[in-house]
């Protein structure tokens, strides 16, 4: 599974050794995409990034309670609000970025790519995949996330430590 890292692979690895590890990976096309492709062993929850044809990360989620299996199909959800929280779903943003129907916003998503960070038996996974989402929208944003919200980047990062200490350093 080439589109997969697991969390407890890389918490000693760099920022730099992370970005650079994802960035040359090979990643899952979404419309090639299977349910069996995000079932695992153990974890199956973490963090999740899409990215366009030209290879650029346009999004970093996170799922901690709820599976990969449920999160990133509810990304091609039509409606426009779900639940009391409201739907932050990469197809609602699409369509409201360029105006275009949510099939065409689906199919844009179809042929984006997915790589995945699974945390197998992380204890702390909610703190810690928070914070990873944090630091790898940072690393990422210079390519236009979808994201709405852009942390301010922490002082106390620092691309050449540990993912682990960096993760600490965030509060």
């Amino acid at each position: 599974m080439n589109y997969l890292l697991n969390y407890e692979e890389i918490c000693k690895d760099s920022l730099i050794e992370i970005r650079d590890k994802i960035c040359k990976a090979d990643k899952l096309k979404m419309s090639d995409l299977k349910i069996d492709n995000l079932i695992f062993k153990q974890g199956g929850d973490g963090i999740y990034l899409f990215f366009n044809n030209d290879h650029k990360c346009i999004y970093v989620g996170r799922c901690y309670s709820r599976s990969f299996v449920d999160r990133i199909p509810a990304h091609f959800d039509a409606r426009d609000e779900i639940g009391r929280w409201g739907f932050r779903g990469v197809c609602k943003q699409i369509r409201k970025e360029r105006g275009v129907t949510w099939y065409g916003a689906a199919t844009e998503l179809l042929s984006w790519y997915l790589y995945l960070i699974n945390f197998k038996n992380n204890k702390n996974k909610e703190h810690y995949c928070k914070k990873l989402e944090i630091l790898l929208i940072n690393i990422f944003k210079e390519h236009g996330l979808y994201n709405r919200n852009y942390s301010k980047r922490s002082q106390d990062i620092n691309d050449k430590d540990t993912l682990k200490n960096n993760l600490d350093r965030i509060r």
